[in-house]
């Protein structure tokens, strides 16, 4: 089932830019620079190839068809579907489940479920089996949601950023002397302006590289936040023994945030 949000925000926006251009010129060629998009989407990808598998770059079509085609079912829907597989199972037994089960998508959940019922597994051993396999979708739909985060994130725009003046006094190459400061004295204008640059990856190499391409040697940098996302949650020690891997430093403070799931107490 198509989307009509979806296609309406996408015409939308299209419709936006194509009328903020037409508004000023008629010549639309002021617009295009061929080695500019050559730029702009070879960075792109390199900076995917970078942070991401390839196996996970090419899923991002499956991604993007569910984002005009994706049906979402209400929770009641599926049980009564469950319900009419009981029934069949009790009326006509495991090979109307068979038929059934082959008319459903492969790698469905559905399917896996009445796979297994077939099989003669164990009801909790089910119930195990399917939980298991829907956290795996919801850590892959989290991977393929991450990689257009990405995409946005690299892509070129607009940044308005603090800017810094300093004067530096220019040096006379004639004199070893220390330059005495007057009104006479010229200096060289020197602009700093304040970035904040994200980047991401799922290793430190992938890190390393993004700062390697999009910084110099001359930035100056003043402070680096670093988040680490976990796709299985981890035990206290695990995550004492990695705070201890992490590098220390002189002259620096430190300050870090920590999310958790603690039991709750009702009482």
């Amino acid at each position: 089932m198509l989307r009509i949000t979806t296609l309406l925000g996408l015409l939308l926006g299209f419709a936006c830019v194509i009328f903020g251009i037409s508004y000023y010129t008629k010549d639309f060629t002021v617009y295009l620079n061929l080695p500019g998009l050559l730029v702009v989407l070879g960075g792109l990808i390199g900076a995917l190839l970078l942070s991401y598998r390839a196996t996970v770059i090419f899923r991002i079509t499956r991604s993007i068809r569910k984002a005009f085609f994706r049906h979402t079912e209400l929770p009641r829907e599926i049980a009564s579907r469950f319900v009419e597989y009981a029934k069949l199972l009790s009326e006509r037994g495991i090979s109307a489940l068979e038929e059934e089960a082959a008319k459903l998508p492969k790698n469905s959940v559905e399917r896996l479920a009445l796979e297994l019922v077939i099989a003669g597994y164990k009801p909790e051993d089910i119930e195990r089996i399917i939980e298991d396999e829907i956290r795996t979708k919801q850590v892959i739909d989290e991977v393929d949601a991450e990689v257009f985060e990405t995409l946005a994130k690299y892509a070129p725009s607009f940044e308005s950023g603090e800017e810094e003046i300093i004067l530096i006094p220019e040096e006379d190459e004639k004199e070893d002397k220390p330059k005495i400061l007057d009104e006479k004295t010229s200096f060289i204008i020197q602009k700093k302006e304040r970035k904040e640059i994200t980047l991401v990856g799922n290793s430190p190499r992938a890190i390393l590289s993004q700062i390697e391409a999009r910084t110099s040697e001359k930035d100056e940098f003043e402070e680096i936040t670093i988040t680490y996302k976990f796709n299985t949650k981890l035990s206290k020690q695990d995550i004492m023994k990695l705070v201890k891997q992490l590098p220390s430093y002189e002259d620096v403070r430190i300050k870090a945030e920590i999310i958790l799931w603690r039991e709750k107490n009702d009482t």
